[in-house]
Order: C-alpha cells, then structure tokens, then sequence
C-alpha cells in the first residue's frame, strides 16, 4: 500500500462509496483532515488521515499509533482493564515521598511508633 492515496483509495479503505467520501471530506477538512497534497499529485497522506479519523472515534494514544503502524489492520489492543487502577507514576512518587516523610503530631498524624488511633 502507497502512503499517499487518492480519494477513491481513501474511500476504498473506509469502505464508503466515493462520492459521499468526497462530501464528507470537505466537511472534515474544516476539522483538521489532512488535505491532499499537490506535490503528490493531489493524494492525501493515508497514515495521517487514518490517525485523524481514530483521534476523532476517540481512539487514541498507544490504539491508535498501533493501528497506524499497521496500515489500519486491528490486529487486537491491549487491554486498559489491567491499568486501570494501577496508581500513576506522581501517585506513586506521592506515597512513597509521604512514606519517608518522619510523621509529625501538628500535622494531624501520629508518630510511626505509635498506634493509630
């Protein structure tokens, strides 16, 4: 597959008729859609439009570099389960920063050596 494709092309890959393509893509221009680019015969960067079309499904990030990356082939994502209450990186700065902190009395916390209350 080329990396600059015609509008036929594009609309090929979307699986949309040509000619709706066309009018949707004036639309979507207006919104960042890559135009075509006359240095490459009037073609339109197809990576750069299929990572606009996922920005805007709002597939994003590491998904939708993925699927760049592939031509636009979904070859499965990972799962954001796993992560989801996985504590982030200033979380976990965060504790351990308040973990070394020596506890004080004024600030409402008591003394590691003494009980909880």
């Amino acid at each position: 597959m080329s990396i600059y494709l015609n509008d036929n092309e594009i609309a090929k890959e979307l699986g949309v008729d040509s000619a709706k393509w066309e009018s949707v893509a004036v639309v979507l221009e207006r919104d960042g859609l890559p135009r075509r680019d006359p240095l490459f015969d009037e073609r339109r960067c197809w990576p750069a439009v299929l990572e606009f079309l996922l920005r805007r499904a709002g597939v994003g990030g590491n998904n939708a570099a993925a699927l760049v990356q592939n031509g636009g082939q979904y070859n499965g994502f990972k799962s954001k389960a796993a992560r989801l209450n996985k504590p982030s990186k200033q979380e976990r700065v965060s504790a351990t920063v308040l973990a070394l902190h020596p506890r004080r009395s004024e600030d409402g916390i008591p003394p590691n050596d003494s009980p909880a209350a």
